[in-house]
Formats: structure tokens, C-alpha cells, sequence
């Protein structure tokens, strides 16, 4: 781990409250690497909030920004704190009325990942912000992805799309992106560890999970996301790469709500799925470099080596565009398929060449139409 890398994780640590302010910087940082780096992890704002509580811990010191140009760099980058800030307000506020408008309308409107866990965070506007992540139940508790997405297509006139291959409909809501999943696992790969998660997420989704306060809108539960955001990442992981901003909001995420989660049934979940040496090495890396509080294992058993190379891997990882590219990640991926669910890249590239040439879409929903009753 090179300096800009200790540096960026340093200032994360501070901003979420798990390192002192009273440790200083070194003034030769070189601190265009270390934003950089943290645009990539999708921790910018969050690190810049370190690096602001350091300097206001120690005004005496300049950390390197003692010139016109570093001052000027330094603007630069508060300036993106300010932009998400106004894009957060923008996001809530469709958000609500969203929420709103599916339930004048009969449905109820669970909402997960992005803005559920943006408010973990001690600046929730400084956490990127993407899609609005939804699923959709009727009045009963019972899930009618299929009739909002009429709603919308023929009664309020937005275009839903839904793209081969997906687990979810997409349209554009107040200059938004919103995905309304059909399903959290993506049922259309097959395979019976996925459609079994899928019957346990589904169970668990809404249990204690409404937010009564903001009236409208269901948040996830506790536990549904210990099993879900572990689930998603492992995804990640396999099929391209894995950011500091995901580790820390699974982390932010345990340490919140750890007494709510139902941890036996989530570890015999990951035992049975195969989750659990990947979710060990994830526990690792965020007590070795983040210093989390609480973790899902805490038995000692840890796997340094493995560590380090998820870690590496975090750091290194590269975008596949070409489709040569793409085809060469399953063998270059091999270690990753075998840590989660030890799988196969050759299966897993088998799958998904069967899954681009016979799958259809209408299939699909009759197969997550059964899951969901």
C-alpha cells in the first residue's frame, strides 16, 4: 500500500469517526493522487470531510496546500462537495414525490441501496448518488412490479423500458433514473443458490423495515440488507470490481443496525450460499483499514492473504469494454469465482453465453411471478 492509498483511507477514517483528528499529515502527500484515487473509489466528498476536520484540528499546518496552486486545487475540491450537495436535495425531494405518487395510486414503494444508505453516512449528501433503487408492493404486502410499471406506461404516459437480460424496468422520473426490480438476485442467470436467495430476501425484505416517519416510503429491513448488500458485492466482485464506497457502506450499515439484524439466520444464509469466506475476508479488510466496530464474524478466523489481494484488486481494477476483453475477465477472474460460492469461470461463462442466446424476457417473469407469490 503506497502513501496516497494510506492517506486516502485515513482521511475516510476520520470523516466516519473511526481515527482521531489529533494524528496529522505529512506535507509532501501528493494530493492529486489521492484525489484521483478517490473520485475512482466514489469517496471523494467523503474524504475531503477528513481532510477538512484534520486541518481544522491543527490550523497551525498547511499539509502541503501552501501554495496558490494547491490552494486553488483544494477549492476545486470542495467544489464537488457543493455539487453533490445540491444533486442530494434534488434526489430526496424526487424521491418523496415519487413515493408519493405510488401510493396515491394504491402501491407502496420499498426503496434500497443508494438513498437507504446514504443516511448512514455522517454527511449523507457527500455519499454518491445513482439510481433509485425500488420494489414495488400492492396494498396487501404483496409484490405488482408488473402493474406500476403499467401505471406509469399508460395512465401517467413515461416510458418504462425493460432491457433484455435485467432483473428490473427502468424510466426517467423528474430527470432521474429509477429501477423497479422484479426481483434482488437476477433470477434470469439460473441456478438454484440464486433462486433460493431469492426466496429468502423476498421473505425478509419489509420485516420491521417501515419507516414510519417518512410515511410513504418502505426502507428494506436490517436484515434483508445484511444479506443483500453481501450478495450484491460478492456481484461486483466477480464481474468487474469493488470500491472503498461499497465497503463502507456495508460497514456504516452493520455498525447502525447491528442489533436489529437476525445474524443467525444471516450467517447459516452465507454458510449455506457460500458467502461466507468472502464475507470474512470483507470483515477483514474493513478492521485492518478501516477500523470497523462491528464486524459479522468476530471468532478470530481471518484470512490476511486474501486480504491483501481483494484489497490489491480494489485498487487496480479496470473496466472491460471490449468484448475480447470481457470474454479474457472469466479466466482472469478465476480466484474470484473460487472465493465466492467457490464457483467456476467456466461455468459462470457458459451461463452467461446460454443466458445472452436463448433467454426471453417473458420467461423470465413467469419464473420471478412464482418466486414472489
Amino acid at each position: 500500500m503506497n502513501q496516497s492509498t494510506e492517506m486516502l483511507f485515513q482521511l475516510v477514517k476520520v470523516t466516519l469517526g473511526n481515527e482521531a483528528t489529533t494524528s496529522s499529515l505529512p506535507n509532501d502527500v501528493l494530493w492529486q493522487e489521492v484525489f484521483s484515487s478517490a473520485v475512482k473509489q466514489g469517496v471523494v466528498n467523503i474524504a475531503y470531510d477528513g481532510l477538512q476536520l484534520l486541518m481544522d484540528a491543527h490550523p497551525g499546518e498547511s499539509f502541503g496546500f501552501d501554495t496558490e496552486e494547491m490552494e486553488l486545487f483544494r477549492y476545486k475540491w470542495i467544489g464537488y462537495g457543493l455539487s453533490a450537495e445540491n444533486t442530494y436535495q434534488r434526489y430526496v425531494k424526487t424521491i418523496e414525490e415519487l413515493a408519493k405518487l405510488y401510493h396515491d395510486n394504491g402501491f407502496r414503494m420499498v426503496l434500497f441501496k443508494g438513498y437507504s444508505l446514504s443516511r448512514y453516512y455522517p454527511i449523507p449528501s457527500h455519499r454518491p448518488i445513482g439510481d433509485i433503487d425500488i420494489a414495488i408492493l400492492d396494498e396487501d404486502g404483496k409484490w405488482c412490479q408488473r402493474q406500476a410499471d403499467e401505471l406509469f406506461q399508460k395512465k401517467l404516459g413515461i416510458n418504462v423500458s425493460k432491457a433484455r437480460n435485467t432483473h428490473h424496468s427502468s424510466f426517467t422520473f423528474k430527470g432521474l433514473k429509477v429501477e423497479n426490480h422484479y426481483e434482488f438476485s437476477s433470477l434470469y442467470r439460473a441456478g438454484t443458490i440464486a433462486k433460493e436467495f431469492e426466496r429468502v430476501l423476498q421473505s425478509v425484505c419489509c420485516e420491521g423495515g417501515v419507516d414510519s416517519v417518512e410515511g410513504n416510503i418502505i426502507h428494506a429491513s436490517p436484515t434483508f440488507n445484511a444479506l443483500f448488500l453481501m450478495w450484491h458485492l460478492s456481484s461486483h466482485f466477480c464481474g468487474s470490481f469493488i470500491t472503498i464506497r461499497q465497503l463502507c457502506d456495508y460497514m456504516l450499515f452493520v455498525e447502525k443496525e447491528y442489533e436489529k439484524i437476525d445474524w443467525t439466520l444471516v450467517r447459516e444464509v452465507f454458510k449455506k450460499y457460500g458467502l461466507e469466506h468472502f464475507a470474512r475476508v470483507i470483515d477483514g479488510i474493513l478492521v485492518h483499514n478501516l477500523k470497523a466496530k462491528r464486524i459479522i464474524y468476530d471468532d478470530g478466523v481471518t484470512y490476511p492473504e486474501m486480504e491483501e489481494r481483494v484489497l490489491q484488486d480494489v485498487f487496480q481494477a479496470q473496466e472491460y469494454k471490449s468484448r475480447k476483453d470481457r470474454l479474457l475477465r472469466y479466466p482472469r477472474f478465476a480466484w474470484k469465482y473460487r472465493l465466492v460460492r467457490d464457483s467456476s469461470w467456466v461455468d459462470s461463462l457458459v451461463s452467461s453465453i446460454i443466458i445472452h442466446l436463448f433467454h426471453k424476457d417473458d420467461l423470465k417473469l413467469e419464473s420471478v411471478n412464482g418466486i414472489s407469490q
